[in-house]
């Protein structure tokens, strides 16, 4: 890395006749563009090289023309001596704006110092690296950004090549989204296939007297069961749906936490019970009353509460606990589970997304839970974040809403409990 100390500066008259013979080169440029020329000379002074070019199919020409990267000549300073019109496009201003203007003034306050230092580095040789350019001063667009040194009538510049990723990234994302799509659809093809290939056969072998009376018995609970995972697939399909259309409709009144979680527990008990999971709650004192809907609060803790034992072992343990954080009440989900690889922590409340698609086989259910819940949540004017240290290693969701002032709370719930709340003859821990 040269040091900036030792560059030579750009006088004035200097920098002048830099531009001029830049000007000069983007003049022969269009000219070619334009049919108005046979050749293009090319070299330094002394050794100049011609390359003839034979019309508007000469793949030199259509090179040239289908460029779509940005560039632009740098002196030691920073500012621009020549830009090509790719680079001003990209930046939404004619090139007369863009050449004299400083290239710091195209970046973030922020990201200045690191990209003089990426100047002063071209100055030696080639590095590259991205950055948001800012687009007619606000809009920020990605960049792949690429210094090379170049040594003009002695003095030493850089070139500089910008190609826009805003275009290449939009597509690789909706590639992704459509193969999430894709995994989606085979994921409930899967789910939907299952319980109805079960239901199938114990119904045709009850219609034909084929059981005893045990068996009956056993066909019946075994064609509830598949109809309550159809029935709750259905569900989750429509409230995705609903979220989707933001059809989701909140009737706000005043709710205390601890009636929702106890609610919640009652209902996922069974299930827990089933699994082999203890589940406990812990309450807060004085109550945390928030604004909102209770039926889709439920849900919401219904739908942590429901993966942490889904994905919790037999012997595990999933807990709830609600906290008064300043002003605001948060409802934390911990459970002793599979756990979640730290980068896909991030994604785990994306719709269509899940991060292996032999988990949903073992596990069951379409992987729409998180992201409904996470909707929920943003109705209520709250926010859910995960963490876990690790793959086997449990994890906890923690939702966040903001409290209602004192003096605003309802009739206290009788049945709400305040200390902790045990299923499945848990021990307070």
């Amino acid at each position: 890395m040269q040091d900036p100390s030792a560059v030579r500066e750009v006088s004035r008259p200097r920098r002048e006749a830099l531009r001029a013979r830049l000007k000069a080169a983007e003049d022969t440029l269009r000219a070619i563009h334009a049919d108005e020329v046979d050749a293009l000379v090319v070299g330094p002074t002394g050794s100049e090289q011609v390359c003839a070019l034979r019309g508007g199919n000469d793949s030199y020409r259509v090179f040239v023309e289908a460029m779509a990267q940005g560039a632009a000549t740098i002196d030691a300073g920073g500012t621009i001596l020549y830009c090509n019109r790719c680079f001003a496009e990209m930046l939404s201003l004619p090139v007369a704006e863009v050449i004299g203007a400083s290239i710091f003034r195209f970046v973030a306050p922020d990201a200045e110092g690191q990209l003089r230092a990426m100047l002063w580095e071209g100055l030696g040789g080639c590095v590259r690296g991205e950055f948001k350019l800012l687009s007619g001063g606000e809009r920020e667009i990605p960049a792949h950004l690429t210094f090379n040194p170049l040594t003009l009538e002695g003095t030493n510049l850089v070139c500089l090549l910008a190609t826009d990723l805003t275009e290449s990234r939009a597509r690789a994302a909706a590639e992704s989204a459509n193969r999430a799509k894709d995994d989606f659809l085979a994921t409930i093809s899967h789910e939907l296939r299952t319980p109805v290939g079960a239901v199938l056969l114990w119904a045709k072998l009850l219609k034909a007297g084929m059981l005893g009376a045990e068996e009956e018995a056993v066909a019946l609970d075994t064609i509830i069961r598949c109809a309550s995972e159809q029935s709750r697939l259905v569900e989750d399909l429509l409230d995705a749906s609903r979220i989707a259309h933001d059809k989701i409709q909140v009737e706000p009144q005043l709710v205390e936490l601890s009636a929702v979680v106890k609610a919640t527990l009652d209902t996922i008990a069974p299930m827990a019970e089933e699994k082999g999971v203890t589940i406990a709650a812990r309450g807060a004192k004085p109550p945390l009353v928030v604004m909102g809907d209770a039926t889709w609060l439920r849900q919401a803790v219904s739908n942590l509460l429901s993966n942490a034992i889904k994905f919790t072992p037999a012997g595990g343990r999933a807990e709830v606990e609600l906290r008064r954080r300043g002003r605001e009440a948060s409802i934390e989900v911990i459970d002793t589970g599979d756990g979640i690889a730290p980068e896909l922590l991030p994604k785990v409340f994306d719709r269509f997304w899940q991060a292996d698609s032999s988990i949903t086989r073992k596990h069951g259910g379409l992987g729409l839970g998180l992201s409904i819940v996470k909707s929920i949540v943003d109705h209520h004017g709250g926010s859910v974040c995960a963490r876990s240290e690790g793959v086997g290693r449990g994890a906890a969701f923690t939702i966040t809403l903001p409290l209602c002032s004192r003096g605003k709370r309802p009739k206290r719930n009788p049945q709400a409990t305040e200390e902790e709340t045990s299923v499945n003859g848990a021990a307070k821990p």
